[in-house]
């Protein structure tokens, strides 16, 4: 098998776990007002459904964060895919409420915990030259999930089979254990816990074109961050100068992404099809699914740039992008949003082209990228819990607020939070593109930026200078 091949087989795999999230977030839009009317369901109860995943996928990840480093990436990923499955099973098979919102915790856990330790995986076992593309398989495989479960959705809204919807979510599961029990562990992590011979046995699986002077190299290049990192694995090494940088760039970066409306647009596009005068539940489910198809094939786009054009510029491009977009649709809806709904449709559109470009896959490459190896679980772990706790709050927050402020005004917030993210990556986004992992530190500490310095302190990440 060749070198390509493998890093394909590998990277399908793990992103398997992006599908897992993927069809989980994009079944909602389709079973929610079938579960809705099953139930009865409150709007504390609805609340609790939508809001159950994020709110356990706190848990997750502080399970990952432990266990990633003590037992390794894979075996962390292989209890997720196990909850995924029961989560899947028991969701359909809810007879109560109660149960139901069990299930959705179960998956919110899972959910959590391969979403932490995924991208840790993907980036420490593909070489550098395509390391961006790899980790930006995992936000194409969350796509592509979600298009998978908007397509269930309006195949099964006929019947108004919302056990279906969520008992399909079964299948990628079992095949996403069924994949990854046979996957290699990261050699970084074998290198980390001394297993030198089987870190070299995976490099040679995973790189078969790389000669053996240059894994001899590799692996010892781990070795020697290892070493020179040993003792610098404590939180308390968070608030150096140059770590206190990175957990605040990616943090602010993954949060600031989210809080830019993207799970909250993907939950209730139905919702806001028909505030823009979509007549029907069939229109307003297949103007949905274009927007899946959009985030999809963007998705392509992005795994092609982003180790061609960097990764700085696709994340400004991507805050630019989509403040102009949701821009638009807060102003269609202001105007006449019943006379506006194409141009509503086309501004949704732009913000997902952005979205899957640029904010969904960057900001995860980043925060698998820029921690030094011996913090970088627990520096995944704080990124993980800005992702789940913006999610959360956004997912609870959204209907009292709409209720509030209205469709013009939740877009023109969202609008305001891509603005600031904007001016917050020109001024603090580095580029560590083309870049081994070992030596990415190396680089950000010969700048020693600070949070509040000018724009000559960011860190200058590119090889070429």
């Amino acid at each position: 098998m060749t070198e390509k091949h493998m890093l394909i087989r590998m990277a399908v795999l793990a992103g398997l776990f992006g599908f897992l999230f993927g069809a989980d977030t994009g079944i909602l839009a389709g079973a929610l007002p079938f579960v809705r009317t099953h139930f009865a369901l409150s709007e504390v109860a609805e609340g609790a459904i939508i809001a159950a995943v994020p709110f356990a996928a706190v848990i997750g990840v502080l399970f990952a964060m432990v266990s990633a480093d003590r037992v390794g990436r894979k075996p962390v990923l292989v209890a997720s895919a196990c909850l995924f499955s029961v989560g899947a099973l028991a969701s359909a098979l809810a007879g109560s409420t109660g149960t139901l919102i069990f299930s959705r915790l179960l998956i919110g856990a899972a959910v959590g915990a391969s979403v932490f330790t995924t991208p840790i995986y993907l980036a420490e076992i593909a070489p550098a030259k395509a390391r961006g593309a790899i980790v930006c398989i995992f936000q194409l495989m969350i796509t592509i999930g979600i298009l998978a479960a908007f397509i269930a959705g309006y195949g099964l809204a006929a019947d108004g089979d919302w056990r279906m919807m969520f008992g399909l979510g079964l299948i990628p599961a079992v095949i996403c254990l069924a994949g990854i029990v046979f996957s290699p562990e990261t050699p970084r992590w074998l290198v980390l816990k001394n297993r030198v011979d089987e870190a070299h046995a995976v490099l040679q699986q995973t790189a078969p074109d790389t000669p053996q002077r240059a894994i001899s190299q590799i692996i010892q290049n781990i070795s020697d961050e290892h070493a020179n990192q040993k003792n610098a694995d404590s939180w308390r090494h968070f608030l150096t100068r140059e770590n206190l940088y990175l957990t605040a760039f990616c943090v602010t970066g993954m949060a600031l992404a989210q809080l830019s409306g993207i799970n909250v647009i993907l939950t209730y596009a139905p919702k806001f099809f028909e505030y823009a005068g979509f007549q029907g539940t069939s229109s307003q489910l297949l103007a949905t699914i274009g927007i899946g198809a959009t985030n999809v094939l963007m998705t392509f786009v992005s795994i092609y740039l982003v180790d061609r054009l960097g990764r700085r510029p696709l994340l400004i491009a991507g805050f630019a992008g989509t403040a102009a977009s949701l821009g638009v649709i807060s102003a269609a809806y202001a105007i006449a949003p019943a006379s506006m709904g194409y141009l509503i449709l086309a501004g949704l559109l732009a913000y997902i082209i952005f979205f899957a470009i640029c904010l969904g896959p960057i900001t995860f490459v980043y925060a698998s990228e820029l921690f030094p190896l011996a913090l970088r679980a627990k520096g995944m772990a704080l990124v993980s819990l800005g992702l789940w706790l913006s999610n959360f709050l956004l997912l609870f927050a959204f209907p009292p607020i709409e209720a509030f402020i209205g469709q013009t005004g939740t877009f023109a917030l969202f609008t305001a939070v891509c603005v600031f993210g904007f001016l917050f990556a020109v001024k603090y986004a580095p580029e560590p593109k083309g870049i081994e992992l070992e030596d990415i530190d190396a680089r950000i500490a010969e700048q020693r930026p600070e949070l509040a310095g000018d724009c000559e302190t960011r860190p200058s990440l590119n090889p070429a200078e």
